[in-house]
């Protein structure tokens, strides 16, 4: 835990970093449900190419790595897909003094973006053209990403349950996230935090 902080912002850190996990589990359990839908022989390659370049990206997000998952996408569309749920599309995360919360809110504001536009493309690029069977899948996926993108993750994660866990223990990332590994992560794949 950082040195210097008051009991009231380790509090809303640690709750900042909760909402983290969160968020990152349930990425981490929809690119697997993403994986889910590559096994349909009927997908149109094309939209299996799709499918699977964005299920690599959501494992980016569910490492932590949302900069990178959302590198190249257009603000405006990132914008556009924040707004059709009625987000705020400029994080209020910059306005917080303390830089550890700053950087969970950060994290988090990225997470919520990114969530909107994976519900997007589900929708307008997977939804049309899949297999009947793929449908169901696509659209509870569309649903979760969308509750992910307007502040529920902790009730999305509670809903998957085990299976969120399984997601990233079979991805290869950690099941727990602290506020210590959290830090760490920010200051070894960011660099921008000072202590």
């Amino acid at each position: 835990m950082p040195d210097g902080l008051t009991d009231e912002q380790v509090r809303a850190f640690s709750k900042a970093v909760d909402k983290v996990y969160a968020a990152r589990t349930c990425f981490a359990f929809e690119a697997a449900n993403r994986a889910l839908l590559l096994e349909y022989k009927s997908f149109p390659k094309l939209r299996a190419k799709i499918a699977a370049d964005r299920r690599e990206k959501m494992l980016l997000a569910a490492c932590g790595r949302t900069e990178l998952a959302i590198a190249g996408v257009s603000t405006a569309f990132l914008d556009h897909a924040s707004e059709r749920l009625g987000n705020s599309t400029q994080g209020e995360f910059w306005r917080i003094d303390e830089e550890h919360l700053r950087a969970a809110e950060e994290e988090l504001f990225g997470l919520r973006r990114q969530a909107a536009y994976e519900a997007g493309i589900l929708r307008a690029h997977l939804y049309t053209l899949a297999p009947k069977g793929a449908a169901k899948l696509i659209e509870a996926m569309a649903v979760r990403l969308e509750r992910v993108a307007t502040g529920e993750a902790d009730q999305v994660y509670k809903e998957a349950g085990n299976a969120g866990r399984t997601a990233l223990r079979e991805a290869g990332i950690d099941e727990t996230l602290t506020n210590h590994a959290f830090t760490e992560q920010r200051i070894v794949r960011r660099g921008h935090l000072t202590s």
